[in-house]
């Protein structure tokens, strides 16, 4: 969770003179720093911008980073045909050529006759399956959503069903990055440097808040995503750094601000 606390120096004093005309001055600011912080176009990060699959950029290269991770980690879970082919070949060359002729023919009956003869393969290796829809892949994701391990959980006889469900699972990348802007819901105009990828997605297993209390001096925004303890420690120390830099940006903005509302207030006065 975040909660942006900025030192507002010359602004208090403003706020308690000229309350009508500081407080939207003030409103304005913090609505326009919790926009740039949720998201960035600019050479400063936002939270989207460093949301995995993106680590400073949520360009198309973060797009392919996460596709690729998807990827692999359903490949970890499921072998081919294809893989068994390679690792009967360096058993006996002859019987992994009929196993690959009866496997490209779907013969997987005298497929697996031929598997049954090679106890010495790995365990999950030997029996050709139906894909499962996926349910391996389910069991074996983490708190933070990857797979763990490299041991494949089964073999898949037709391997177009593994390739449909990474096509399914590459659409959801972007998901996480969704939580907070989601929430966000342009309730202080829209978010810059936010690409379709991470739009298109109008909900999030990571559940995102974004609260806006106003205060009698000022006002207090709390930004935050609730996802597992694990992924919200990571999402905290990255936030964290988000935060920390557009904080300093701010504090740099308050003379001008200050300055603003003092014009604003000496022109009020020589018009009373």
């Amino acid at each position: 969770m975040i909660v942006a606390k900025v030192n507002l120096g010359r602004l208090v004093p403003l706020i308690r003179q000229a309350p009508e005309i500081a407080r939207p001055v003030m409103t304005t600011f913090m609505r326009d720093s919790a926009r740039t912080l949720i998201s960035s176009s600019g050479g400063i990060p936002g939270l989207v911008q460093v949301t995995p699959p993106a680590q400073g950029k949520a360009d198309l290269n973060a797009k392919k980073t996460g596709e690729a991770a998807v990827m692999r980690d359903i490949y970890r879970v499921y072998i081919t045909p294809g893989k068994v082919y390679e690792l009967l070949r360096a058993i006996n060359a002859g019987a992994a050529a009929a196993f690959w002729i009866h496997a490209k023919k779907k013969q997987w009956e005298q497929a697996q006759l031929i598997l049954d003869r090679f106890p010495s393969l790995p365990a999950y290796a030997r029996t050709l399956k139906a894909f499962d829809d996926g349910l391996a892949h389910r069991a074996r994701r983490n708190n933070q959503g990857r797979v763990s391990g490299k041991k494949p959980s089964m073999l898949v006889a037709e391997t177009r069903w593994i390739r449909r469900h990474i096509r399914e699972k590459q659409k959801l990348v972007g998901m996480l990055a969704a939580a907070i802007p989601t929430a966000y819901n342009g309730r202080f105009g829209p978010l810059k440097g936010l690409p379709n990828w991470i739009s298109r997605h109008t909900s999030s297993w990571a559940k995102g808040f974004v609260i806006d209390k106003p205060q009698r001096s000022g006002a207090e925004i709390i930004i935050g995503m609730d996802a597992s303890p694990t992924l919200n420690r990571d999402a905290q120390r990255r936030f964290d750094a988000v935060l920390g830099y557009r904080l300093k940006a701010m504090q740099r903005q308050i003379p001008y601000i200050a300055r603003s509302i003092e014009a604003k207030i000496a022109a009020q006065l020589a018009n009373a």
